[in-house]
C-alpha cells in the first residue's frame, strides 16, 4: 500500500467510512512492543475487544501510528470488507 504526504481524493461517502471506521476504535490501545517494562505495565487497554472489520482497521492504525507497513493479510481483509485503496491511505495516513 502506498502512502502519500498528502490526503487521498476521496468522495464523502468514502470520508464517512473512514471517520466511522477510525471513531470506532479509537479508543483501543495498540499493544506495541515500545516502552519499557512500566510502560506496558499501565498502558491502557480496549474497553471491549474489536472483531472483524475493526480488528482489521484498527490493526491497519497501530502499524501506521508505529510506522511500520500493514500486513498484507490485514490490507486483504479490508479490501474483502469492501474497503478502497484510498480509504486504506486516508485511515493510515490519519492514524500516523
Amino acid at each position: 500500500m502506498a502512502r502519500h504526504a498528502t490526503a487521498p481524493a476521496l468522495a464523502q461517502h468514502q470520508w464517512q467510512r473512514v471517520r466511522r471506521s477510525m471513531k470506532a476504535v479509537a479508543g483501543c490501545a495498540c499493544n506495541a512492543e515500545r516502552g519499557g517494562p512500566l510502560a506496558r505495565l499501565f498502558r491502557s487497554r480496549p474497553a471491549a475487544p474489536v472483531a472483524g472489520e475493526l480488528a482489521a482497521v484498527h490493526t491497519l492504525m497501530c502499524s501506521a501510528a508505529l510506522g511500520r507497513e500493514p500486513s498484507g493479510s490485514v490490507i486483504d481483509a479490508l479490501r474483502g470488507h469492501g474497503y478502497s485503496e484510498v480509504e486504506l491511505e486516508a485511515i493510515a495516513l490519519l492514524a500516523g
